[in-house]
């Protein structure tokens, strides 16, 4: 419960300033919604596939299962985002075409799907291991520290100075608070590699 309010709070900043930046960028910003759902919303299938099949492995003691199933779902999520990310830099002038908006809103929609193409491995990556993985192990303590961190110690704090400080348009912000998702990625990354996540009694 922490974890998800934390983040909710977290993605209101975001779209708080995404507001203040302008009714432009926020409207370029709300074009961009529809698209990432139905990217998250399909591999989020990873993440929640793991929850079971790390269940049954260790609910049977089977570590070396547990761990060497949880690096494929990690492998095909990050393969998966690869080539996602690919299509999306491609399709999105098309996708924001779609829409009746300024050219400035349509420049920064595409910019921001772009920059989301870029972070888009990193953010599954965290998708599966944050939202799967480390959950089904019960190492859930550990995703409250990791989440919360990278977003109210990197992401917010470069979304407050790219607006507010050092006036940036809305592609930079953007790609200045996605940054959270390389840091979270290390963090649970390493916890992951550590296999510390799996902690049931022997």
């Amino acid at each position: 419960m922490a974890t998800e309010l934390l983040w909710v709070l977290s993605e209101n900043t975001y779209t708080g300033v995404y507001g203040r930046i302008g009714t432009q960028s926020l409207a370029a910003m709300a074009l961009t919604y529809p698209l990432q759902s139905m990217i998250f919303g399909l591999t989020g299938g990873l993440a929640a596939a793991a929850i079971p099949i790390m269940g049954d492995h260790l609910g049977h003691q089977r570590r070396d299962a547990a761990l060497g199933d949880a690096r494929l779902l990690l492998r095909i999520g990050m393969g998966g985002a690869v080539l996602l990310g690919a299509g999306l830099a491609l399709v999105a002038p098309l996708y924001v075409d779609l829409y009746s908006v300024d050219h400035t809103a349509a420049t920064q929609a595409t910019a921001v799907l772009r920059i989301l193409a870029v972070y888009l491995v990193f953010k599954v990556a965290n998708q599966v291991i944050s939202g799967g993985i480390l959950p089904a192990g019960g190492d859930s303590r550990f995703q409250l520290l990791s989440e919360s961190l990278a977003a109210w110690l990197v992401g917010v704090p470069l979304a407050l100075a790219g607006a507010f400080i050092w006036l940036l348009s809305l592609p930079w912000v953007y790609a200045m608070l996605s940054l959270e998702e390389v840091v979270r990625f290390l963090i649970v990354r390493h916890r992951f590699g550590s296999g510390k996540w799996m902690r049931i009694t022997a």
